[in-house]
């Protein structure tokens, strides 16, 4: 004997809309951030008196940080990657990755660069797949930094992946195994005693409740 469509129709009338369960993963640390693929990791040189050029390590308050000051344009890459393991499912998931930016002004007195981005190109390894997949161009991922601060202030940058990719091919590179490599450049010279910053904050994978389990619900019980 199955549930009364009427109880089923009005369960639903009165659900409230909901996004699913959000499950946090951590990021990189201060280790894991490097200049080139097959490069030696850029916590090596660490952030204390960064000159041109780009940088990663735990800054005075102890948090794992990459960074790019003066000079450092496009080229000056800093690259991560992750990978999608068990936790992952290619049903009903979402992928988010949350950053903390900033502008810092090492100076005080520094000219800011309103029109500052930092931008990410995200590829996959695909498990059996010898091409290295494009998953969002850099041009099409990018934050642009607020003001220039001297205070301990960030603002937040979100990759929603499920949004941003729209593709049904490039979806599905997104599956258990793959690797994906996060690719984070300027996209041009940070400016004189400026120091562009970037600390990796969480990896959410959000799962969608789904109508059938709360309908399980309805089902009698003797």
């Amino acid at each position: 004997m199955g549930a009364n469509p009427l109880n089923i129709e009005n369960t639903i009338a009165r659900s409230k809309a909901s996004k699913g369960i959000m499950v946090p993963y951590p990021l990189w640390g201060a280790g894991d951030f490097f200049g080139t693929a097959g490069g030696a990791a850029l916590s090596a040189s660490g952030l204390s008196g960064l000159a041109d050029g780009q940088g990663a390590g735990l800054n005075s308050k102890g948090v794992a940080t990459a960074a790019w000051q003066g000079t450092a344009s496009t080229t000056a890459t800093v690259i991560a990657s992750i990978t999608l393991d068990q936790a992952f499912c290619e049903d009903n998931k979402d992928l988010i990755f949350r950053f903390r930016v900033r502008k810092l002004d090492q100076t005080g007195s520094a000219t800011d660069n309103a029109d500052l981005q930092l931008r990410c190109l995200i590829q996959a390894i695909v498990p059996d797949d010898a091409t290295t997949r494009t998953i969002i161009a850099a041009a099409s991922n990018t934050v642009t930094l607020p003001a220039k601060t001297t205070a301990y202030s960030w603002s937040t940058w979100e990759m929603d992946l499920m949004s941003l990719v729209t593709n049904t091919t490039t979806r599905g590179y997104l599956q258990r195994g793959t690797v994906l490599v996060f690719t984070f450049t300027p996209q041009e010279a940070v400016g004189t005693d400026l120091q562009a910053e970037l600390q990796p904050f969480a990896f959410n994978i959000r799962s969608h409740a789904h109508v059938a389990e709360t309908l399980s619900d309805l089902e009698p019980r003797y």
